[in-house]
């Protein structure tokens, strides 16, 4: 899932990942195209949702991303 600023270049801060509802499954840094990666094959078997929240530094706007469905097979 790539996640950040609307890939909005010369976008700064981070983006935190969250799986199903929970607590955060991991951070990636936006980079300098304004994307940040999240990558795991930890997840199991079955349906599941991924959120983004953007985490702006330095007078960008915060966000979240709507929920993304992701079914693994």
């Amino acid at each position: 899932m790539d996640g950040g600023a609307g890939n909005n270049p010369g976008a700064a801060g981070t983006v935190t990942f969250s799986v199903d509802g929970g607590t955060s499954a991991a951070s990636a840094t936006v980079d300098a195209g304004g994307v940040a990666i999240f990558r795991t094959a930890l997840l199991a078997v079955g349906d599941h949702v991924i959120k983004a929240q953007y985490n702006a530094d330095g007078g960008g706007q915060p966000s979240v991303s709507s929920d993304l469905k992701l079914a693994v097979r």
